[in-house]
């Protein structure tokens, strides 16, 4: 039978899968559900691993997150699209990642791809805490992994910037000052106040403990991913969402840019510390989804051709240098700033077109990117300190708590 030239490739390779999600609960998790769920609707199940929440079951849970306006197309198409989803409690900060027997026995017998998101994200976490979540909790996943009997994709979503000390950042792995085994073994042994004491020597030139760990896990899957399916993605700064399913700015969250432009629209936030010429490395949070499933099933289908190949070489005599390379994970950089790069000085004029005025901002929009640390540490105590001790002070004064 001639096959469909018009037929989804992607769509294809996920039907009748099982996925397993991490971060599911999270931004880009959110879009990852809602994308695989109505452009995949032949797959079998998605399985998110979640935190325990006391006094709300995993049906209660899945019930609040899908009545969000991002699941309407899903709703009206598909109204029993919830039956595809489960939650299976556990903890990437625990040992077997906290996973009952059963859970994980279902794991290892029916997950086909992996989709690993979850991490802390808090530029400002202490290394003890984003060393278990964001390394040692890639770890528990790769161990996960090779339990799966079926699995025919691991895809781990890491950032644009964890190798940052190099320039430029290219697709491919670099040199991690130490191994994440070790990494993982003093955070393991030492308690939290000595880790926090040994941190800046340890992170180096890496400007923050969420960079570090997330290079830390790279390196962790390079040493020990021999053999199975994996690929790195790594998106550079997330947006709201460009086209679907809710085009122009969905978005669930105030991080990063998302938060500067609140901050400016209540009048908050009156400068920044940046140079304005620099490129904005923006990403639509609905692309990087939709480049999560796509390197998911170039993985599946790079791993199926390298084993073919391998059983090839097996009966002619040694690997070749094409089949070794199969054994090293994929690199995907996912940015924006090579082929349609945007100045912070342009997205700035975007946001003051944009007139948004809360109903409870404090002042009008004003927001200067200032490069110069002298000028701009003046200036931040003209535009922020004094207002807000002037807040905090009419505050105290009218019997309300300073902010």
């Amino acid at each position: 039978m001639e096959e469909n030239q018009g037929e989804s490739q992607i769509r294809k390779s996920f039907a009748g899968a099982n996925i397993l999600l991490t971060g599911g609960t999270g931004f880009l998790g959110k879009l990852l559900i809602e994308k695989l769920l109505r452009c995949c609707p032949e797959l079998d199940k998605i399985y998110l691993l979640a935190r325990k929440k006391k006094n709300k079951d995993p049906q209660t849970r899945l019930k609040e997150q899908f009545d969000d306006v991002l699941y309407e197309t899903l709703h009206k198409d598909q109204p029993d699209f919830i039956k595809k989803v489960e939650i299976l409690e556990g903890e990437l900060d625990s040992d077997n990642l906290g996973l009952t027997d059963q859970d994980r026995l279902t794991v290892c017998n029916k997950i086909n791809f992996i989709l690993h998101g979850a991490a802390t994200v808090r530029l400002d976490e202490t290394l003890s805490k984003a060393v278990r979540i964001n390394t040692r909790g890639t770890k528990e996943m790769l161990t996960l992994a090779r339990c799966c009997k079926y699995l025919k994709a691991f895809v781990y979503i890491s950032t644009a910037y964890c190798n940052h000390p190099h320039q430029p950042i290219e697709e491919k792995f670099y040199d991690f000052p130490l191994t994440s085994d070790l990494l993982i073994d003093v955070v393991e042994r030492l308690d939290s106040k000595t880790v926090d004491d040994i941190t800046p020597g340890l992170i180096g030139a890496y400007s923050n403990t969420y960079c570090f760990t997330k290079a830390s896990a790279e390196n962790y899957l390079l040493k020990h991913s021999q053999g199975l399916p994996v690929a790195i993605l790594r998106p550079s700064i997330v947006t709201s969402t460009a086209k679907g399913p809710i085009p122009l700015g969905w978005i669930d969250n105030i991080y990063g840019p998302t938060g500067i432009c609140v901050g400016a629209w209540m009048g908050i936030i009156r400068l920044i510390k940046c140079n304005p010429d620099a490129v904005a490395d923006l990403v639509p949070a609905d692309y990087v989804a939709n480049a999560c499933i796509a390197v998911a099933w170039k993985t599946a289908r790079n791993h199926k051709k390298a084993s073919e190949r391998t059983l090839d070489d097996h009966s002619e005599g040694p690997q070749d240098d094409e089949t070794k390379d199969d054994q090293i994970p994929r690199v995907y950089n996912y940015v924006s700033g090579n082929q349609n790069p945007i100045t912070w000085r342009t997205l700035l004029q975007y946001v003051n077109n944009a007139q948004m005025a809360p109903a409870k901002a404090m002042w009008c929009f004003m927001l200067f990117l200032i490069n110069n640390a002298f000028l701009f540490k003046t200036l931040n105590i003209l535009l922020h300190w004094i207002p807000a001790y002037v807040c905090d002070g009419v505050a105290v004064m009218i019997g309300k708590k300073p902010m």
